[in-house]
C-alpha cells in the first residue's frame, strides 16, 4: 500500500506580488485568467474571496472536450475573441516553461494588458485554497 500524499499549505504566496496583481485587477472592468486547468480554478476561488470579478478564462484554443469545472462553471473563450474587447486584462496563471508561447504571441497580437504571475504564487495560492481532505484536518493547541 503507498503512502497517502498530503499537499503542505506552508508556502505563502509573494505579498508584494499579490498587491501588484490586485493593482492591475483594479485598472479593467473584464477580466480573465488564462489557462483552464485545477490550479487556474483555485486562482478564480482566490479572486472570489477578494471580491475581485473575473468573466472566464482565456485559452490559445478551445478544448475539444466540454471542460469538467472542479470549483465553479465559467465561460472558456479563446484569447482572439477577447483580445478586442474593451478594458481587458489578463491574469497569467500558467507555468512559466507555457510563458515562451503565450509571451511572444501576446506582442505578436500587440495586447499588453497581461499581469504575469510568478509560478511561486500561482502554486502557493492553489494550496492555500485547495479543499482538505478529512485526513488532513488538523488542530494544534499552543500551551504558552
Amino acid at each position: 500500500m503507498g503512502q497517502k500524499k498530503y499537499h503542505l499549505i506552508n508556502d505563502l504566496p509573494h505579498i508584494y506580488e499579490l498587491e501588484d496583481m490586485m493593482e492591475f485587477c483594479k485598472k479593467y472592468k473584464v477580466l480573465y485568467i488564462y489557462g483552464c486547468k485545477e490550479e487556474q480554478e483555485y486562482l478564480l476561488k482566490y479572486f472570489d474571496m477578494c471580491g475581485i470579478a473575473i468573466n472566464g478564462y482565456a485559452v490559445t484554443m478551445l478544448p475539444k472536450e466540454k471542460k469538467e469545472f472542479i470549483y465553479r462553471e465559467m465561460p472558456v473563450k479563446e484569447f482572439e475573441e477577447i483580445r478586442l474587447e474593451d478594458s481587458v486584462g489578463i491574469i497569467l496563471g500558467l507555468p512559466d516553461r507555457n510563458f515562451n508561447t503565450i509571451i511572444p504571441m501576446f506582442r505578436e497580437k500587440n495586447f499588453k494588458d497581461y499581469f504575469m504571475m510568478s509560478e511561486h504564487t500561482r502554486k502557493a495560492i492553489a494550496c492555500q485554497v485547495k479543499p482538505r481532505t478529512r485526513d488532513e484536518l488538523t488542530f494544534e493547541i499552543s500551551l504558552a
